[in-house]
């Protein structure tokens, strides 16, 4: 398995342990019967998960878009090269 593969993966696995973080912090954070102090330090450690999954998201999508600059590049390379004094198409 490659590195890129492998960190896809343990991304993948922190995105399902942020969501299962994210769910249980919000039922106890919005339960009814706790306690203030309990509501706020499951509130606190609902908006550090959103905080952390927002985080990986957007390190997720930066990665996605530097492959698909360096696929374009390649592509770009590996095409014939057209040159500027080609006449464009008469209407």
């Amino acid at each position: 398995m490659t590195e890129n593969q492998n960190q896809k993966e343990r991304r993948k696995s922190l995105f399902d342990y942020l969501t299962d973080i994210i769910e249980v912090s919000h039922k106890k954070a919005t339960s009814r019967g706790r306690g203030d102090y309990s509501q706020q330090g499951w509130s606190r450690i609902m908006i550090s998960a959103i905080n952390s999954y927002g985080s990986l998201l957007k390190d997720s999508t930066l990665e996605e878009l530097e492959e698909r600059v360096e696929r374009l590049e390649k592509l770009e390379q590996s095409l014939p090269v057209l040159h500027e004094e080609a006449t464009p198409l008469d209407p």
